[in-house]
């Protein structure tokens, strides 16, 4: 018999004494043994069936803890990088390259638009002016330039925001692959098994290496 003692009033118990040695009291292993005690427990007729489902779905979580902890103690013999992906578009030199090219490319284009919005705006003011003192078939000639005048600047003013969008995003699609190619070779260069980008929630400045990969998008020149 065994000399931790046996409880044939209460299953529970059974389940809990019936060992000659100490139970390990911490982890879910714990939990799993004090739900089992709790349902006989309270539930004098719940079956040994029962009892050892509730005891395999806790096996299932001591199984998952403890791959976590192996997870966590492998994860030492990884080098792990993070970048901060944002700061790095805003400090590469390529961005301000970029931004140079679109202002020269479209700027011809905006100056037009701003001439219209001036001559509009002319028209309008004349209008509001002289409204009251012009002839019927003046005022109408005026009131149909401004309406046609409206119609083609907001034409032209979604065409050319379109069309900056769209360069814009070519540019940016060069840019995002430079930055790219600049961490994957930095990571190799320095030996890192894993490097991180947006959507981490913390990390130390030691294993943060921004800052290289900006240098090393400085020292490797802009794109032309």
């Amino acid at each position: 018999m065994c000399h931790c003692g046996w409880s044939s009033t209460r299953p529970g118990y059974l389940l809990l004494r019936a060992t000659c040695r100490p139970i390990p009291w911490h982890g879910a292993g714990a939990v799993a043994i004090a739900v089992i005690y709790r349902s006989f427990n309270h539930y004098p007729k719940t079956h040994w069936s029962t009892a050892l489902r509730i005891l395999d779905r806790f096996s299932l979580v001591v199984l998952l803890s403890t791959s976590m902890s192996v997870t966590v103690a492998h994860a030492a013999d990884y080098k792990i990088g993070v970048v901060n992906a944002p700061r790095i578009l805003e400090a590469a030199p390529q961005a301000d390259v970029a931004r140079v090219k679109l202002e020269k490319e479209f700027a011809a284009r905006d100056q037009k638009l701003v001439g219209a919005q001036k001559e509009l705006k002319g028209l309008e003011d004349r209008m509001q002016k002289d409204g009251a003192i012009m002839s019927e078939s003046e005022r109408a000639r005026v009131e149909r330039d401004v309406m046609a005048k409206r119609r083609d600047l907001k034409r032209d003013t979604q065409e050319f925001q379109e069309d900056v969008n769209f360069r814009r995003n070519e540019e940016m699609a060069i840019i995002q692959q430079q930055i790219g190619e600049a961490i994957v070779a930095l990571s190799k260069e320095q030996g890192f098994d894993i490097v991180l980008g947006p959507g981490v929630a913390f990390a130390s400045e030691k294993v943060d290496i921004t800052e290289q990969v900006i240098a090393r998008l400085k020292k490797g020149g802009v794109a032309k």
